[in-house]
Order: C-alpha cells, then sequence, then structure tokens
C-alpha cells in the first residue's frame, strides 16, 4: 500500500493522471467501485430466515435427493439450500434493480454484437480473472476488469 501511495503520487506529480488511457481507466474503476458499492447495498438487503429456507427446501425438494431417490433430512443439505436459496434470492434483487434502472433509462441492446460477444466469451466466469502476486512476497493482486461471478448465476 505504501508503494501503490508512493507511485501514485510521483504519477500525480508527472500529470499522468491526464493522459487519456490513464483517464478512460480510472473511469473505469470508477464505474467499477460505485457499481460494487451499489451491489453490496442491494445485497445487504437479503436477509434468511431459517424457516425460509426450510420453505425453499419443502419446494424443492427434488432438487435435493440423493442417487436412490430418496429425499434427504433438512440438516443434511441445510448449507447447500441456504446457498441456492440465497442465490435465488440474489438474482431476483439483481433483476428487479436492472428492471427499475431499465424503466428510468433509456436501453438499446446491440443483439447482433451481443451474440458475437457471447460466441466468443467462454462459459467459464473466471475466465479473465487474473491474480498478481508481488516477488518475494504472497499479496494478491486482482487485475481489472474482473468478472462479477453473480452474474453467471442470474436466471
Amino acid at each position: 500500500m505504501v508503494q501503490d501511495k508512493l507511485l501514485s503520487e510521483e504519477a500525480y506529480r508527472r500529470g499522468l493522471d491526464r493522459v487519456p488511457f490513464v483517464a478512460h481507466e480510472t473511469e473505469k474503476w470508477n464505474a467499477k467501485l460505485l457499481y460494487l458499492a451499489h451491489r453490496s447495498a442491494l445485497m445487504r438487503t437479503i436477509t434468511l430466515s431459517d424457516s425460509a429456507v426450510q420453505a425453499y427446501f419443502t419446494a424443492h425438494k427434488k432438487k435435493y435427493q440423493t442417487g436412490e431417490k430418496k429425499s434427504p433430512s433438512f440438516t443434511n443439505v441445510k448449507q447447500a439450500v441456504s446457498d441456492d436459496y440465497y442465490n435465488a434470492l440474489e438474482s431476483l434483487v439483481l433483476l428487479r434493480e436492472i428492471d427499475m434502472l431499465k424503466q428510468k433509462y433509456a436501453v438499446t441492446i446491440n443483439e447482433e454484437v451481443l451474440h458475437t460477444l457471447s460466441k466468443n466469451a467462454a462459459s467459464d466466469p473466471r475466465a479473465i480473472e487474473t491474480i498478481f502476486y508481488k516477488p518475494g512476497g504472497t499479496f494478491p493482486r486482482v487485475a481489472f476488469p474482473t468478472i462479477d461471478e453473480a452474474w453467471s448465476r442470474v436466471q
């Protein structure tokens, strides 16, 4: 962090923050941070009660059956059910937010470009995530851009 601060100060002294590429990258980071802050606020609205998780399990029992078609007890699959229920609520919250934003702002989708991208993109949600390690240490660095894995679960 100290090294980052010193490098940033030197870059500002040299006026590198006004280089078009750097200004563009700064805007991407600002957008990413804004998105992460808003997404985090949305995710804090999700609450899981034991009764709601139990009801989700009851409604989706077939999903948790073992190979012998026998339903497992709730206590044996509670964590998996909780994760699935949270993911379902997460998708619902994100889709509601997208719908609200679509009503507020005009949105157009270039289907031709979207399909081109879809054909070229791997289905792996971590396909472009990269982690750099500082020499002589194990301080992880995630390179921009990273993929928000929650979007791979949105239905």
